[in-house]
């Protein structure tokens, strides 16, 4: 993985080097991996992807509840889907869950968002979430065996 320069406003602490900075370095200036382009690519498509999924919780909801609670649900279903996915699933989660209950808490949103999708008649919309999300998952499961294979 390639290293830049980060100044040390970017770093947690100035007086603590970044894990994987050479012994050498001042501790002003400290070395953190940067995504390559490929990598950074994927994360912001799962970003996307995540913002799809929240977005078709809202759509499903509106289509689905009628009357006052209509507009309420708009908000609340994804709300809930996006703070569980917060505290549980993003990158800078607070409660730290074992893989198989964030993998768990990801599928539940992501199988919500595709269930409301499919339930309100937005058929094609839910089969391309399913698929990009079967895509994803596959990506995912294929990097973590080849990692484990280069780790050995």
């Amino acid at each position: 993985m390639r290293h830049d320069r980060v100044m040390t406003s970017d770093c947690p602490d100035a007086e603590t080097p970044v894990a994987g900075t050479p012994p050498d370095t001042p501790p002003a200036v400290a070395l953190v991996p940067v995504p390559k382009a490929p990598v950074a690519l994927y994360l912001a498509a799962v970003f996307l992807l995540e913002l799809v999924a929240f977005a078709a919780l809202a759509y499903g909801s509106w289509r689905l509840v009628d009357g006052p609670l209509r507009l309420a649900a708009v908000f609340a279903v994804p709300a809930v889907a996006i703070v569980a996915w917060g505290l549980f699933v993003s990158p800078k989660a607070r409660i730290l869950l074992p893989v198989a209950g964030r993998l768990a808490i990801e599928l539940a949103v992501y199988g919500a968002a595709v269930t409301l999708l499919l339930v309100s008649g937005a058929v094609a919309a839910g089969v391309i979430l399913t698929v990009l999300v079967g895509a994803r998952q596959t990506v995912r499961f294929v990097a973590h065996r080849r990692a484990a294979t280069v780790s050995r």
